[in-house]
């Protein structure tokens, strides 16, 4: 992962030069440059996509991959002593499935993922490299 610029603070007596302005004008100039992208998350200049989400989410143990890019889940709980519970909400192919964002393919299953609804589609997304 790459970070940002590293800014020293400035100590009184300190020269405080351009140099040091001008991490701080990249910096701010660099967040300027993300793309919102409906209500899902950022895109970066760089490509790279950032994941805001929304704040209805749940843990799923996903099932089964059915027609296009739908899945079976039920909702997971984490157990104190490790594993997992199965929650209440639940969906298949043809009520409420989950959508993996990237159209990835799962080899194996059953497949742990954080699931979010999507405030635009109201459709439960995840992304399959999540909690497996």
């Amino acid at each position: 992962m790459k970070s940002g610029p590293s800014l020293k603070k400035v100590s009184k007596g300190d020269p405080y030069r351009a140099s040091h302005q001008n991490k701080i004008v990249d910096a701010v100039n660099n967040a300027a440059n993300l793309a919102v992208d409906g209500a899902s998350g950022y895109a970066l200049a760089s490509g790279q996509y950032l994941f805001v989400p929304s704040e209805e989410w749940c843990y799923a143990k996903i099932t089964a991959k059915n027609a296009g890019n739908n899945y079976d889940w039920t909702e997971q709980y984490p157990e104190s002593g490790g594993g997992w519970a199965d929650g209440a909400r639940s969906g298949t192919e043809s009520a409420n499935p989950a959508i993996e964002a990237n159209e990835a393919v799962a080899a194996d299953f059953p497949v742990y993922a954080i699931l979010r609804l999507e405030p635009a589609s109201n459709a439960w997304i995840f992304f399959l490299d999540q909690c497996s």
